[in-house]
């Protein structure tokens, strides 16, 4: 799936349950097509999975800030109950990024 093809896969669901009008869908799918670029070129660019891991909260802060300025505070409120950009996890698995 492309990345406009994955954009709108992850923001049409949203429609609904974020009670979007068409420019707020516009925006969102635009926001998510930016964050999608970014986590590709982070992952193809960055080896170290620390400085990946570093330079994924900064793009998941980024994120954040501009879907502040494109939704209402409950929009964001309930895109940010089940974001689809939380599925990376938050600690390195056992055997990596880690002493021993």
């Amino acid at each position: 799936m492309g990345i406009a093809a994955e954009a709108t896969h992850l923001t049409k669901p949203l429609i609904n349950r974020l009670k979007l009008n068409e420019a707020e869908y516009v925006r969102l799918r635009m926001l998510h097509k930016r964050w999608l670029v970014g986590l590709d070129d982070i992952r193809q660019n960055t080896p170290n999975p620390l400085m990946q891991r570093v330079q994924t909260i900064g793009l998941e802060s980024h994120f954040e800030q501009q879907c502040q300025r494109v939704l209402t505070p409950s929009q964001v409120s309930e895109l940010k109950l089940n974001a689809p950009h939380d599925v990376i996890p938050t600690q390195p698995a056992d055997n990596q990024g880690g002493l021993g």
